[in-house]
């Protein structure tokens, strides 16, 4: 007598499953309340964030990384209060590795990047806290993402919230 076992397979995971792309970003119409949820507006992250709609601003930077390394490219920015623009590259060979570029108040790197640790995979690696100014998406290596921030004057700090690599990619952004 023969037994044949059948066996269903739901499939096995691939690499997009595990590290899905990210969303689209879109050009919302409005600017985030900075006392609301820093997801409030879809593809602006941040709850000082505002869309990019090509609008003029007072001060246009770039940022990268340091090819493989845990590094900025810059360990201090400026810029004129008001509307900025960070274009930040992921200048990583590694598929791997994997990088953003936060915003914070000065003082506040640490909390936040212990906090994307406990908001895990899920949320990007980025926490739900109004202490998050603007932040690009996760990057890939190779890949770029620009952020608009409306920032009055001070002093604030940038870092990337990807699992400890806020212990050495931080860096300063004074805005006068």
């Amino acid at each position: 007598m023969m037994f044949f076992l059948l066996l269903a397979c739901t499939g096995s995971p691939t690499d997009e499953s595990i590290n899905p792309e990210p969303l689209p970003l879109v050009t919302p119409s409005i600017v985030p309340d900075p006392i609301t949820d820093v997801r409030a507006v879809e593809g602006v992250l941040g709850s000082r964030a505002v869309a990019d709609t090509g609008q003029a601003v007072g001060t246009s930077l770039t940022l990268g990384t340091v090819g493989d390394r845990i590094r900025f490219t810059e360990a201090a920015l400026s810029a004129s209060a008001g509307l900025i623009r960070i274009r930040f590259t992921n200048n990583a060979a590694a598929g791997a590795m994997q990088h953003n570029m936060v915003i914070v108040p000065a003082g506040k790197e640490e909390d936040i990047g212990v906090a994307a640790i406990a908001a895990g995979e899920s949320a990007r690696y980025l926490p739900d806290s109004p202490d998050v100014l603007a932040a690009t998406e996760m990057l890939r290596a190779g890949e770029s993402d620009t952020l608009v921030v409306d920032l009055p004057p001070g002093t604030y700090a940038f870092l990337c919230t990807f699992p400890g690599h806020y212990l050495q990619m931080r860096g300063t952004l004074t805005v006068t």
